[in-house]
């Protein structure tokens, strides 16, 4: 059995956008999809008032930036991209723009949507899949942004010693933040969940194949043992690559460049067909009809890929 996903990178509220895109695929390559997946950073802001200031900076320019809340409760285009039948269930683990304090109250793997669709994966959680059936696959999720230094405990000199006491400060005042705490992560560590199919992380794993990275999520991956590792943040485009610690996949952000096209790289297709993965990037160069969706033409292709689906038999 081949089990289909579409993954995509940083969506910064672009939750429609997003949708749209996964059912156009649907219907140009008709095929089902069995999920989407989302690395982070989804701008799960639904009180506009609690915006980071960076969110906030960004949505005077695109208020898309804007756009989970409307998914929350049955508006136009939740009702249109979100509650149709075919519409397959999201999940997505936390990124360093989001608001903690509403993804915190979420202490297990639980929908947000009134269709039960979209799923949020709190660090350290895993998700059986498919939702609510005899689990054929385990999707596992840590979040936020990593710490690219080592640990505090590691160095030596006065200011290890502030940055051990700054940490501490922090982990005592807050259960949820841009980046992640190391004593959560050794909870995982230690809470042994592995093997499993997927892990999201918002932040990558340290790799000689690209440009940043953190140590801490490679240990994640050796222990978790994923066949897929997926990830974002980064604002780089790395593989698929083979590693021993599984299939590594990062994307860049789901969003228009200057040029009012697509950004190369932002998503893509995971196909998981017994002890075997495959990733796809969709492109233009791939799929001809991604070169129509503009900054400017998207929302027009969604009423019409509706028409279709409600002109269809």
């Amino acid at each position: 059995m081949i089990h289909r996903f579409a993954v995509f990178g940083d969506v910064h509220g672009r939750v429609a956008l997003m949708l749209t895109l996964a059912r156009r695929w649907q219907q140009e390559a008709r095929l089902p999809l069995d999920g989407i997946l989302q690395v982070g950073d989804m701008g799960a802001f639904p009180d506009h008032d609690r915006l980071d200031r960076s969110t906030r900076r960004y949505a005077r320019h695109d208020p898309d930036e804007l756009g989970f809340r409307d998914f929350l409760s049955p508006s136009p285009d939740a009702v249109s991209l979100l509650s149709p039948p075919d519409t397959p269930p999201i999940v997505f683990c936390r990124g360093n723009h989001e608001d903690f304090g509403y993804l915190s109250q979420h202490r297990e793997p639980s929908p947000m949507d009134p269709w039960g669709k979209l799923w949020f994966v709190p660090d350290g959680q895993v998700l059986p899949w498919p939702i609510g059936a005899p689990e054929l696959l385990r999707i596992g999720a840590f979040g936020a942004a990593a710490p690219l230094r080592p640990p505090a405990a590691e160095r030596r000199g006065r200011s290890a010693r502030r940055s051990r006491r700054k940490a501490d400060r922090a982990e005592l005042s807050l259960s949820m933040g841009p980046r992640f705490r190391l004593k959560d992560l050794q909870r995982v560590l230690s809470a042994e969940l592995g093997p499993i199919d997927v892990l999201l992380t918002h932040a990558g794993p340290l790799h000689p194949a690209w440009r940043g990275g953190s140590p801490h999520l490679t240990r994640l991956a050796q222990a978790l043992k994923p066949r897929v590792h997926l990830f974002g943040h980064h604002h780089q485009v790395v593989g698929p690559l083979s590693t021993p610690n599984g299939l590594l996949v990062g994307l860049e952000h789901l969003e228009f460049i200057e040029d009012n096209t697509l950004r190369p790289g932002a998503w893509g297709i995971l196909s998981l067909d017994g002890a075997s993965a495959r990733f796809e990037w969709v492109d233009r160069q791939t799929y001809p009809w991604v070169a129509r969706f503009t900054r400017f033409s998207w929302r027009s292709l969604a009423q019409e890929a509706r028409s279709e689906q409600e002109r269809a038999p």
